[in-house]
């Protein structure tokens, strides 16, 4: 792989981070704390 397509896997996977988190925090406004907290844990891992 280049650093083109390294950058553009980066940018997909920060696109999935933000879709999870926004899905956690609809999780937590709907007292979902198990299922907040498995979004927010992808969430974290797509950013690393």
């Amino acid at each position: 792989m280049d650093e083109k397509d390294f950058k553009t896997l980066a940018l997909v996977r920060l696109d999935r981070a933000k879709e999870l988190y926004i899905e956690a925090n609809e999780l937590m406004k709907m007292d979902s704390y198990k299922s907040a907290n498995n979004r927010i844990f992808y969430a974290i891992e797509k950013c690393i």
